[in-house]
């Protein structure tokens, strides 16, 4: 199984190939705003991002890159702060705001299906983030 932990930061996984822009110490050094990914296509059974998406610069290419490298019935998991949370506003480097309906526009990237586990989770009382979880169907 190939598993990607996406913009990883300091956050290094074992079993996983960890990528950032910054040599944290993972074994992939990339800019995930400049596309192509250095990853053919189908490659990752399972792609990990933890509070990396709302940083990007465009997230419908971001988005179709991900789709592009992850394999059918791979599973793409995503943490982001819900937009409304006091956290998302107090960071300048927050570009993309997470709520409940940012995944509904992208069920089908070009023929591929997609199927959604879990869209969102309450964290603690007031902080809510995105807890997406869904596989390529076709």
């Amino acid at each position: 199984m190939i598993k990607l932990n996406l913009g990883c930061g300091k956050d290094i996984k074992s079993g996983y190939v960890n990528l950032d822009i910054v040599d944290y110490g993972g074994n992939q050094i990339h800019d995930i705003n400049t596309f192509p990914y250095p990853f053919p296509e189908n490659h990752f059974d399972e792609i990990y991002a933890s509070h990396v998406l709302e940083h990007i610069d465009n997230f419908n290419k971001t988005i179709t890159e991900l789709y592009r490298i992850l394999k059918p019935n791979g599973i793409m998991i995503v943490y982001a702060p819900f937009f409304l949370n006091t956290k998302y506003f107090g960071d300048p480097d927050h570009k993309i705001p997470f709520s409940i309906r940012t995944f509904d526009n992208y069920e089908y990237i070009g023929n591929r299906k997609l199927k959604f586990y879990e869209k969102w989770k309450l964290n603690h009382r007031t902080n809510y983030e995105t807890g997406v979880q869904f596989e390529v169907l076709e």
